[in-house]
């Protein structure tokens, strides 16, 4: 129980930073700009799609309609419409990242490929809307690095939680 709720954490407290930084990079070309602003459109998917982190991390914009804006690591889906994009799973994925751009919601649980292994992972997904234009904004984590950031941290926290025992164990008794 302990373990999911640091996960939980780990990962809001990524999204909000992410999105943040995020906000701050568009912010004023978005935030300055009407509803059709195709200049200022186009230099903010440049900008998201410059916006890598990590290995697997990334930025993804969708419309409202469907059609994939930005995918800085899988380029070929540029301007295809995904609307009824599903994982092996049967769950939606492009559909459920617009119904929580409009209204909000909560993490996205669903399959996707890991650009480091190629292989289908689960990945957890955060939206956000940006409304003026119709766009759905995401990033995501890949499950198996939450699994691995909180297996790290349990060990290390472990190794010092026990470290004044053993100190205490070593030091000689006093008759």
């Amino acid at each position: 129980m302990r373990t999911n709720r640091h996960r939980f954490w780990l990962v809001a407290r990524r999204d909000s930073q992410l999105f943040s930084i995020a906000r701050t990079a568009i912010g004023a070309t978005y935030g300055n700009a009407s509803p059709g602003d195709e200049d200022a459109k186009r230099e903010v998917m440049q900008t998201l799609a410059a916006m890598i982190y990590g290995q697997d991390g990334h930025f993804f914009v969708v419309d409202y309609d469907g059609r994939n804006l930005v995918v800085p690591r899988q380029t070929q889906p540029i301007n295809q419409n995904w609307i009824g994009l599903r994982d092996i799973n049967d769950v939606s994925i492009t559909s459920e990242f617009i119904r929580q751009a409009r209204w909000g919601g909560e993490y996205h649980s669903h399959l996707w490929f890991k650009p480091t292994t190629g292989e289908q992972a689960e990945m957890g997904t955060d939206v956000i809307g940006l409304q003026n234009w119709q766009w759905a904004l995401g990033t995501g984590i890949f499950i198996v690095d939450i699994r691995a950031t909180v297996a790290t941290r349990v060990r290390v926290l472990s190794s010092v939680s026990s470290a004044p025992l053993s100190i205490l164990a070593r030091l000689p008794r006093q008759h």
